[in-house]
């Protein structure tokens, strides 16, 4: 029990010290840091808990792997998301 305690404390201590504090002028500045996040996030991010089977990184390659296996279940291609995602939330520069 105690070395659960300690491994959770030096955890918890770890993130919160590396946790970014950002300040914002208003809510258009943190709406359009959010909107680059999601676009990072989605597009660019390797995401390490992703299946290794289907050999992919990022959560909009999951999304063009799964629409190449079953393209039915989609109301929109992959494509399409992406240009929307990038058209409503910024670009990925």
């Amino acid at each position: 029990m105690l070395a659960f305690f300690r491994y959770f404390w030096i955890k918890i201590k770890t993130k919160d010290a590396t946790i970014k504090v950002l300040t914002y002028k208003d809510e258009a500045e943190l709406k359009a840091d959010l909107d680059k996040f999601l676009v990072y996030y989605n597009l660019n991010r390797r995401h390490g808990s992703l299946k290794r089977e289907l050999k992919v990184r990022t959560p909009f390659e999951v999304l063009q792997c799964w629409y190449r296996i079953n393209p039915e279940v989609f109301r929109k291609s992959p494509d399409m998301f992406r240009a929307e995602l990038l058209k409503n939330h910024g670009t990925t520069s």
